[in-house]
């Protein structure tokens, strides 16, 4: 459309019509640009304890110690409901596969977005019953930044000697605290302090931008190019970072043991949000409706490699040592079947879906197939179950659920 109204112009036919076309055009794109510009503004996260500029991209990450190791993995969206009728309907596939997990099958989480969820779970603590206007979230961004910073259990194993490594969802928001190095991923690696420039991360909220656009316009058999399995076509220009089952092949691949005194790996990726892009066996697919059976697929690739994770650690000789911690920050509004009489005229079923939160747990030294626990239990408990697993001190809200 632009090309046809600088054509026009030219030859002066209907100049006026295909001008203010072009000028609405370009304001949406200006738009867009300056959304995304501010969105990788802020993801730059100076590492605390440190990192050198002239190092390698990758070199901060994917270490895991010889003694101690916790790896946290946030599938976003992951319904607990969900996720024990998968297990208990193929029970003969996954039982052996998670080796030494319990799934809480009665865990719930506390809200319906992911910030203040992260900061439950990650600390134990609740936020702040005040009302943000602006968010329209019963929390505050301060209280989200400082509950990080000074209440999450990165900051507790930070002190207690830990390495701490973190891909986050939203990396500007979330890479607060002691982490040795913080990242994001769906965006790029951001590593150190400085040896990302401004002119760097505008050039990466270009690409970005640029890459959604053409995603979004190009027909269905030229889009897996596009995404490249997160790659994307034109964020790869700027060291573009993978997305959803990229993160975790990367961890898989480029593993390395050190003889740090403990480490904390912690991966908050896409799971069952959408765009739905992926089916049970990690295949791209193309982004696909948003529903109960194509997110349960998703779902069922994060098992996958869950699984894969589980045996590269083993076959590595790192699975005694680490706890392995997968949890959503909520559910989703869609029940199983089996599940949906439980809610009723009280309880909508969407509410008691969005409720239901994933929560599973293998600790240090366990082991045996997969057990099923009723206990209660809720996401708000994982900072005072890893602390009180570790012995690191627990003073974090909560109760360790392996002491219910």
């Amino acid at each position: 459309i632009l090309a046809l109204a600088v054509v026009s112009i030219v030859f002066r036919k209907r100049p006026r019509f295909f001008s203010t076309i072009s000028l609405f055009i370009l304001l949406f794109l200006a738009t867009g640009l300056l959304q995304q510009t501010m969105v990788h503004w802020g993801a730059l996260h100076p590492a605390e304890r440190g990192m050198q500029q002239n190092d390698s991209y990758f070199d901060h990450f994917y270490r895991l110690s010889a003694q101690n190791n916790v790896i946290h993995i946030v599938p976003d969206q992951a319904q607990g409901a969900m996720l024990h009728d998968i297990f208990e309907s193929e029970y003969g596939r996954y039982g052996e596969m998670f080796d030494g997990f319990t799934l809480f099958t009665q865990a719930t989480g506390q809200y319906k977005s992911t910030y203040p969820s992260v900061a439950f779970y990650m600390s134990g603590e609740a936020p702040d019953p005040e009302y943000d206007l602006v968010s329209k979230q019963p929390y505050t961004w301060e209280y989200i930044d400082q509950t990080l910073r000074e209440k999450s259990i990165v900051s507790t194993l930070a002190r207690n000697g830990f390495d701490t490594y973190g891909f986050q969802f939203h990396p500007g928001i979330f890479c607060k605290g002691q982490y040795t190095a913080c990242a994001g991923t769906h965006e790029e690696i951001f590593v150190g302090g400085a040896i990302w420039s401004p002119a760097r991360r505008l050039a990466n909220a270009v690409t970005t931008g640029l890459d959604i656009g053409l995603f979004q316009i190009s027909p269905v058999f030229l889009r897996e190019k596009i995404f490249d399995d997160g790659r994307w076509l034109l964020r790869r220009l700027s060291k573009g970072a993978p997305t959803h089952s990229g993160i975790l092949d990367l961890f898989m691949q480029d593993m390395q043991v050190t003889d740090s005194p403990g480490t904390y790996n912690y991966f908050h990726h896409a799971g069952a949000h959408a765009p739905l892009l992926f089916d049970r066996d990690c295949n791209y697919t193309g982004p696909r409706k948003v529903n109960q059976e194509n997110q349960r697929e998703q779902v069922q690739c994060t098992l996958t490699q869950l699984a894969e994770l589980v045996q590269v650690l083993k076959e590595k000789k790192l699975f005694e040592q680490s706890m392995i911690v997968v949890n959503g920050d909520h559910g989703s509004p869609w029940l199983p079947e089996g599940y949906t009489d439980r809610a009723g005229t009280v309880v909508p079923e969407s509410l008691m879906g969005m409720a239901s939160t994933l929560l599973m747990v293998k600790p240090p030294g366990a082991h045996g197939p997969l057990q099923f626990s009723n206990v209660p239990a809720c996401i708000g408990d994982i900072a005072a179950t890893i602390a009180g697993t570790l012995g690191v001190g627990n003073n974090h809200a909560g109760v360790p659920l392996f002491s219910k």
